[in-house]
């Protein structure tokens, strides 16, 4: 009832709805982690970190950076942000904004 007089009244948006119509599918999934499990994931965590520290300023790692500020200075990287600020103008761009 509450719910019902608060569309009426419009203290609930379409967005709020959608927000809400996510949490409740994400509460369905309904996932439960054991205490075992839980460690577990804790360890790969921990893992990952550990070895993302030792990689850091490895050769590989900073030829991949380099690598990707070369890319992000290309010609067709310039050529898709122009591509994207004149489809932002347009009203099919507004609609997506």
């Amino acid at each position: 009832m509450k719910f019902t007089l608060a569309l009426f009244l419009g203290v609930i948006t379409a967005k709020d709805l959608q927000v809400q119509q996510l949490r409740d599918r994400i509460n369905a999934l309904k996932i439960k982690i054991s205490q075992e499990g839980q460690r577990a994931i804790e360890k790969e965590a921990h893992e990952v970190a550990y070895v993302a520290h030792a990689i850091k300023d490895s050769r590989p790692v900073r030829n991949l950076g380099a690598s990707f500020e070369r890319w992000a200075e290309s010609a067709e990287v310039q050529n898709i942000k122009a591509l994207d600020e004149a489809f932002v103008q347009t009203p099919e761009g507004q609609k997506l904004v």
